[in-house]
């Protein structure tokens, strides 16, 4: 049967028969080009951190700017991407996005200082918030109703991303050791142009839809302001004299200015977060868990990449290397996880993964500088295959608990959820680590144990009540 031309005051229709005219695994190849780019230079300029301090004489909390200004970005505007995507149709959107994260990267490249690069992260965050939600939106309207099929392409998405976190840390051990770290930029600018032209192609054929008019800017704005503040208090908190004063004054404007955002959004016509998202119990369930693990994973990538070369000794082409098995777990992890929860259901398997993330992070409590990586290594392998299997899980168990037309605000709002995570979690271990290395990274991993017994318990009580 032809598929039925959409009416015009119907634009979140005419996103899904775009989709379903192509095969759902080719659209999940297509998505699965966003979760690459959007991992492949975090994870490989954090490998190459010390040799972008050296090269710009930037201090610790510089750094930490570096990292966070994509976070940022990415969480603060992933709302409106996700409405846009829901409104503008995910194709058309996720071919902009990729636009904007080739341009991004190209200035990321020939920064000639650190504020200059801090800016192109910011662009990159931006962009990357697009390509997110976009690409999700595009895998929920593919697979339809079917959701066994859906978690396994989520999963294939997923480990796209593991992909580059595993690929990552080798290229900028190689880049930063032979070639210099500016290279890792330009990683994205090939994949990036075949993504557009793969998405416009198939995008632009089909007739335009008219934009629902809109916007909540204070929302949007009020999110920014919050988001800044606390990530910023914690980060130039730990690497000031008066320290403690702009850490609680940064948790202040969080407080408040997050306050402020909930009751914008409660009366705005057109909320950047709809609110309604979050009666649902496994909505809730899957932002606490989005949370917890991006803090605990990107946190600890962080402590662990100046803990192996400060304390440690180790060069960015060891350092890169050193990583390159923990990322493998993950994406390993990413299909298993998805496999399993396929099988017997989503809840044990998310509980029994969180568990075993937990136990991998208090094993490191045992450890000290003069622990080999060898002796690390399987505490370290446990960790990461605890927090690979269950990624994919919180993104299907969102996806399960929406409707297919909000498919696009709601990945974006977990999306948020997680990037904020990842922010806060590097402010708050640079900081640890800015005094006593070896002290700080005994922390991290004991907070992170903590963090995911908690998720453990939330999902546990989740598949009970839901």
């Amino acid at each position: 049967m032809p598929l039925k031309t959409p009416r015009r005051d119907q634009p979140s229709l005419q996103s899904e028969s775009d989709i379903k005219a192509t095969p759902p695994w080719t659209i999940t190849a297509l998505a699965s080009v966003a979760a690459f780019v959007v991992q492949i230079d975090g994870s490989a300029l954090n490998v190459a951190l010390a040799a972008v301090g050296q090269s710009f004489d930037a201090p610790l909390s510089q750094l930490q700017w570096i990292v966070d200004a994509y976070a940022l970005a990415y969480s603060c505007l992933l709302l409106s991407s996700g409405a846009a995507s829901d409104r503008l149709g995910a194709q058309r959107v996720f071919g902009f996005g990729l636009g904007v994260f080739v341009m991004a990267s190209a200035l990321c490249a020939v920064t000639p200082n650190a504020a200059l690069l801090i800016l192109g992260r910011v662009l990159q965050g931006a962009g990357g918030s697009i390509l997110v939600p976009s690409s999700l939106a595009m895998i929920n309207h593919a697979f339809g109703d079917d959701q066994a099929a859906r978690t396994k392409a989520v999963g294939l998405w997923t480990a796209s991303g593991g992909v580059a976190i595993t690929a990552g840390p080798i290229i900028g051990g190689v880049f930063v050791g032979y070639l210099g770290w500016r290279g890792i930029f330009l990683i994205n600018i090939p994949i990036c142009l075949i993504g557009m032209a793969l998405a416009f192609r198939r995008s632009m054929a089909r007739p335009a839809t008219r934009v629902p008019a809109g916007h909540d800017l204070l929302g949007q704005t009020l999110a920014v302001f919050s988001m800044v503040g606390l990530v910023g208090g914690i980060i130039e908190g730990g690497s000031r004299a008066d320290g403690l004063t702009l850490v609680f004054a940064g948790i202040a404007i969080f407080i408040v200015g997050g306050a402020i955002f909930l009751w914008r959004e409660s009366r705005a016509s057109s909320p950047v977060l709809p609110l309604s998202s979050f009666r649902n119990r496994t909505t809730c369930a899957a932002m606490v868990i989005g949370f917890v693990l991006s803090f605990c994973a990107f946190g600890i990538v962080f402590a662990l990449s100046i803990y192996y070369q400060l304390v440690q000794g180790y060069s960015p082409v060891q350092t890169g290397l050193a990583f390159v098995p923990f990322a493998l777990t993950i994406t390993v992890a990413n299909l298993v996880g998805a496999s399993l929860a396929a099988r017997i259901s989503t809840a044990p398997t998310s509980v029994g993964a969180l568990a075993i993330g937990a136990v991998g992070y208090a094993l490191l409590l045992w450890m000290g500088p003069s622990s080999s990586y060898l002796e690390m290594l399987p505490a370290q392998l446990i960790a990461r295959l605890g927090i690979g299997a269950v990624v994919p899980l919180t993104t299907s168990m969102l996806l399960s608990a929406v409707p297919s037309g909000q498919a696009g605000i709601a990945s974006a709002a977990l999306n948020a959820v997680r990037q904020s995570g990842a922010a806060i979690g590097v402010a708050v271990f640079g900081a640890l680590m800015n005094g006593d290395p070896t002290s700080g990274f005994h922390v991290a991993v004991a907070l992170s144990a903590a963090l995911l017994a908690m998720a453990a318990v939330t999902a546990a009580l989740q598949s009970r009540t839901g």
